[in-house]
């Protein structure tokens, strides 16, 4: 896709929010000759799998348009559709049906906690709510509760981990004696775009919190706590729960809700514990979003967080959709007020027309998309659609709301900048 900018003059709106279009409802599993159905529309046969959630998956599938997840059938039968309209091509191979055997279950005495929390504006709420659950969650961790064999709780409960449980119950699971916690906000900045450009907080890069917040604790200075009641660390972490749960409301105090308005909840948690090479800024190359730099300090924090023997826990707080604009290509398109280098107000172009009923068509295209159109679409060029013709193929002010940006961008602007959902499957 070629786009040639140009100057538009409507006045811009100040970021209240920060809306995406990612929605997540489970996690779809893929099985045998499968793509990915839950972001276009079904394939035509996929493998027995699981309820759908962000990305159901079904026969090979044109990415398009965005799905909270559909459901994938036996073989022979087609997986249910998104809100896309590809057409699936591929059909998935006949035999066994069951999912592959994943070997014996291992359980771990480690945890490794990892909070992600939207720190955009309105979320203080929340955030409260999430400390004030704290006590619960942590001393239920460290001290689950013992239960007879229906599961009910008995009435008189140990006072630590240490303490048996009384005759006749057992713990609902073995106690946690070697946590790790860390917390990373959902704020990763403008991705090359100057909407958030010098907000506080505005980039936290997905670190841990410490180190991009003063005045906080963290275990040895890596940026997270260590919950180690038998002194296995070294040096030794926390024993003292209430300790750990005061340290850990007092990180999460510092969170605070002045973030980006573009929230990259699922970015963010990528950045920290998958991505190979995390940005140290993300800048406009000639017109082109582009990574540059490698992040030592995060990759330092993820070697000394994770472990390779534990269990890997992500709770994820947030009152937004997800906007995880991608590092490439036009990405700071989205997330700029002014166009650089011009002071020109930045407004987005319009959609050719179908892409009000099918986002996925070829014909689906951007009004400010300079290449040739397809034979099939009755014009040669996006410019000459009618849509196109409206307004010098810009959207109003009215109509480009910078806080809704992430949202419906295949069908408001005819192409689209968000991350696709399978980077997190």
């Amino acid at each position: 896709m070629k786009f040639e900018f140009l100057y538009g003059g409507a006045a811009t709106l100040l970021l209240v929010c920060g809306c995406g279009s990612h929605v997540i409802v489970g996690q779809g599993a893929a099985g045998g000759n499968a793509g990915v159905a839950g972001l276009g529309a079904a394939g035509v046969a996929g493998t027995t799998g699981p309820q759908g959630g962000s990305s159901g998956s079904g026969g090979n599938s044109s990415m398009g348009g965005n799905s909270s997840g559909g459901t994938v059938s036996a073989t022979g039968g087609a997986g249910t559709a998104g809100f896309g309209n590809a057409a699936g091509t591929s059909v998935g191979g006949g035999g066994d049906t069951s999912p592959p055997d994943p070997g014996p279950q291992v359980t771990s005495g480690k945890l490794d906690l990892l909070l992600a929390i939207d720190n955009s504006t309105s979320t203080a709420d929340k955030q409260q709510l999430l400390v004030a659950s704290l006590p619960n969650l942590l001393a239920r961790l460290a001290n689950p509760l013992c239960v007879d064999t229906q599961g009910v709780a008995a009435s008189t409960q140990p006072a630590n981990a240490n303490v048996n449980c009384p005759a006749g119950t057992s713990r609902e699971f073995a106690p946690m004696r070697d946590m790790h916690i860390g917390v990373v906000t959902s704020s990763l900045g403008s991705h090359g775009g100057d909407v958030c450009n010098g907000a506080t907080n505005a980039d936290d890069k997905g670190q841990l919190l410490p180190s991009v917040r003063t005045g906080l604790t963290s275990y040895n200075g890596q940026g997270y706590l260590n919950w180690d009641p038998d002194g296995h660390s070294t040096p030794p972490g926390e024993t003292d729960i209430n300790t750990l749960t005061s340290d850990l409301s007092t990180m999460l105090a510092a969170v605070g809700q002045v973030g980006c308005g573009y929230e990259a909840q699922l970015e963010s948690i990528y950045r920290f514990l998958v991505d190979p090479s995390p940005p140290q800024l993300v800048d406009v190359v000639n017109s082109t979003t582009t990574p540059e730099g490698i992040n030592t300090t995060l990759l330092a924090q993820r070697a000394s967080f994770l472990r390779p023997d534990s269990a890997v826990a992500v709770v994820m707080l947030t009152d937004e959709n997800d906007c995880s604009i991608a590092d490439s290509g036009v990405g700071w398109f989205i997330s700029s007020r002014t166009l650089q280098g011009t002071g020109a107000d930045n407004r987005m172009y319009r959609a050719t027309s179908v892409c009000a009923t099918d986002p996925n068509s070829p014909c689906c295209m951007s009004c400010g998309d300079v290449s040739a159109a397809p034979a099939q679409c009755g014009f040669t060029a996006s410019s000459a659609d009618p849509n196109c013709q409206v307004n010098g193929g810009y959207l109003t002010a009215q109509e480009d709301s910078i806080a809704l940006r992430c949202w419906d961008q295949k069908r408001r602007f005819g192409f689209e900048v968000l991350q696709p959902l399978s980077r997190y499957v």
